[in-house]
């Protein structure tokens, strides 16, 4: 299947074709770290912080840089793309979520459980209740995956996206740094980073999950710093049999990605339904907000028996 941002990528159309493919992708790299899976295919894989600070910028700059651009309009000077390379985006990206922190510490009723907690776990903590920061939500559990992205947009085509150990660096408790300036010196001086918080959540217990850290990059298909299978668009035989030609050099791709078709999807949902998979609303979300956004307004009313 050909995608706009992630070229030809195999479209299994069931589970037992997901997991085929998954197992030829895991053969050829020798390690995938975790799995991420996104409801609709036009969406970029980035994380909540470049989405919500990289709008089109007409849409969010301020007036007087608007003004600026005007001016040098009147002058005959070429437009400047303010804010438009991915350093300057990083940047943005980075003071962002410096004032995030600050907030956070400089509020008694917020900072007291987080005293003893480096700027990273501050930023995992808020991220757990739905902050958008720069952490990539993954999970070694391709099933769970495959259920982010099969349980909504069911009418359209979703995306898997495989990651290898080779694309990124442990980042162990003890490496972490204690403020965000030296957090985003290691990001930006080396390869994207694999963190597991030493403290989980129930949330993340259940979901298998860890976070893929990344400086901003500027591929196809997202703000990961890796490559990927965008590369192979051109090898006939990719789509079909992903790891089957011996002669193609694997060792330069570390992401892959797998079409999460709507036949996927409906194939998948009935299984989960009938209790297959033991993944439902409950197991994937186990804890008081989970439960909450399981019985809002617009949430299936579970079986009810008729009154007499």
């Amino acid at each position: 299947m050909k995608l706009k941002n992630f070229g030809s990528v195999p479209a299994p159309s069931s589970v037992p074709e997901l997991i085929e493919v998954a197992q030829r992708i895991a053969l050829a790299d020798g390690k995938v770290i975790g799995w991420r899976g996104q409801a609709h295919e036009a969406w970029k894989v980035e994380p909540g912080a470049a989405r919500r600070i990289h709008r089109p910028w007409n849409g969010v700059q301020p007036k007087w840089s608007r003004n600026v651009q005007q001016m040098l309009d009147n002058l005959g000077v070429a437009r400047v793309p303010m804010g438009d390379s991915p350093r300057s985006r990083q940047g943005a990206i980075e003071e962002y979520l410096r004032q995030l922190v600050r907030e956070v510490r400089s509020s008694s009723s917020l900072s007291q459980p987080l005293v003893r907690a480096s700027d990273l776990e501050v930023l995992t903590l808020l991220q757990h209740y739905g902050t958008a920061t720069h952490l990539l939500d993954i999970s070694s559990n391709i099933l769970v995956a495959l259920w982010i992205a099969a349980t909504n947009e069911s009418d359209k085509t979703g995306i898997i996206i495989a990651f290898s150990r080779e694309a990124v660096t442990e980042l162990l408790p003890s490496d972490v740094s204690p403020t965000l300036w030296e957090h985003f010196a290691q990001i930006r001086s080396g390869r994207p980073a694999y963190w597991t918080p030493p403290t989980t959540t129930p949330r993340m217990t259940s979901q298998q999950g860890a976070f893929v850290i990344s400086q901003i990059a500027d591929q196809p298909w997202g703000t990961v710093d890796v490559t990927s299978t965008f590369v192979w668009n051109d090898h006939p035989g990719w789509n079909e049999r992903p790891g089957s030609d011996p002669s193609f050099d694997y060792t330069d791709v570390h992401s892959y990605f797998i079409a999460v078709t709507p036949e996927l999807k409906k194939d998948f949902l009935t299984s989960t339904r009938t209790g297959v998979f033991g993944l439902n609303h409950a197991t994937v979300y186990p804890d008081l907000p989970g439960f909450a956004e399981s019985h809002r307004h617009s949430s299936e009313v579970p079986y009810v028996p008729p009154f007499d």
